[in-house]
């Protein structure tokens, strides 16, 4: 079981007091991964017991981001990963007050999908579950077709879904150390997307 944490606001942007609340929800945290010694000093919102976040400083193409955060320290650190619902409710709540509008997250889609909707997998290796794409017209390739130019994911602060777009934009991005390595599969398809 994590911990899920939520962030209240007091008076001042810079000031987070944090409560930790039990979620079922949001799925099992290696229990030896300690992320107060195991990670980069830099990663210190704490929103579950296993995991701890940074937010990009400043905005880049989603490939980079994703070299951004998996080089702080590879093999524990990569975009965030929300497998949940109340997983992605969480970071989505944390990040409103932040003032930034949209974030990239590590969710990519595989080479040769056949639809907007196929092939679309966590940057640890999970199947992103259907349900956490905003509403019915998501993920959609920007015009429902699937022409490959919208293969990663990106939060925006006031939509409760995933939404696709192409890697090229500058966003900041959320990333975390939770002791996940980023997955092959994930490495190939970010490195397609490139080109």
């Amino acid at each position: 079981m994590r911990v899920v944490a939520l962030l209240l606001v007091t008076g001042c942007a810079d000031l987070w007091n944090i409560e930790y609340v039990e979620s079922i929800d949001a799925g099992p945290a290696d229990a030896s991964f300690e992320p107060d010694r195991e990670c980069p000093s830099d990663y210190q919102l704490a929103l579950f017991a296993g995991s701890r976040y940074r937010i990009t400083p400043d905005s880049f193409a989603a490939w980079d981001d994703s070299d951004d955060c998996n080089d702080d320290k590879v093999g524990i650190t990569h975009l965030a990963v929300a497998q949940t619902r109340t997983e992605l409710d969480n970071l989505i709540d944390a990040l409103g007050p932040t003032g930034i509008g949209s974030w990239w997250l590590g969710l990519v889609q595989r080479a040769g999908a056949a639809t907007p909707n196929d092939g679309w997998i966590w940057v640890t290796g999970e199947t992103v579950d259907p349900a956490l794409w905003d509403g019915p017209s998501e993920p959609n390739d920007g015009d429902g077709t699937e022409n490959a130019t919208e293969q990663f994911g990106d939060i925006i602060s006031n939509v409760r879904g995933l939404i696709d777009y192409d890697g090229s934009g500058g966003k900041r991005a959320l990333c975390e150390c939770d002791g996940r390595a980023m997955s092959a599969e994930a490495k190939t398809a970010i490195e397609l997307s490139r080109r």
